[in-house]
């Protein structure tokens, strides 16, 4: 699951993804166990290391605790609502934001 979710944010935005800037919009890894925390570790330092940023990866590993669903509105909203979803995508600055720092990807 790690391999499948680097791709998806900027891990070097402190602040949030693209044009989201506020606190909900921060990159988070959480995690259940030891062994998954030690996962999460990994592959941040490893990204870390890799020379792929020239900023420090900003993502957090915490621990999970108590868990808030988001509203149904916004459950499997891409579904839902896929043209506004796909207009969202464009106005965050997501796709832009995410070619310029994994490449274009297909």
């Amino acid at each position: 699951m790690l391999e499948l979710y680097w791709p998806q944010i900027d891990p070097t935005d402190p602040n949030g993804q693209g044009n989201d800037q506020k606190s909900q919009y921060k990159t988070a890894i959480f995690y259940h166990n030891e062994e998954q925390r030690l996962a999460a570790e990994k592959t941040k330092a490893d990204l870390g290391n890799s020379g792929r940023f020239d900023k420090p990866i900003a993502t957090e590993v915490k621990e999970a605790v108590e868990f808030y669903a988001a509203e149904e509105y916004h459950q499997d909203f891409h579904r839902k609502d896929p043209k506004y979803y796909a207009e969202s995508r464009v106005y965050s600055g997501r796709d832009v934001t995410l070619d310029k720092v994994w490449g274009k990807q297909e």
